[in-house]
């Protein structure tokens, strides 16, 4: 919590400048974890299921347009 603290502070002391590089940076950061989790997710076949019922759905034209 120490750690978060000092961050929070940190970030929060920014120039207006540095701030918005910050952000960038934090932005592709977070997008790039993210990603990592889904592309884990989807090799360890957790959307499996939900592929399988979309597939179903369709077979049976329950499926509406977007």
């Amino acid at each position: 919590m120490k750690t978060l603290l000092k961050a929070e502070q940190t970030v929060a002391q920014l120039s207006k400048e540095d701030y918005l590089l910050f952000r960038n940076w934090f932005y592709d950061f977070d997008y790039l974890q993210w990603d990592k989790k889904l592309e884990l997710d989807i090799k360890n076949n957790k959307f499996d299921n939900l592929a399988a019922m979309a597939l179903e759905e369709l077979k049976q034209n329950k499926a509406k347009a977007l």
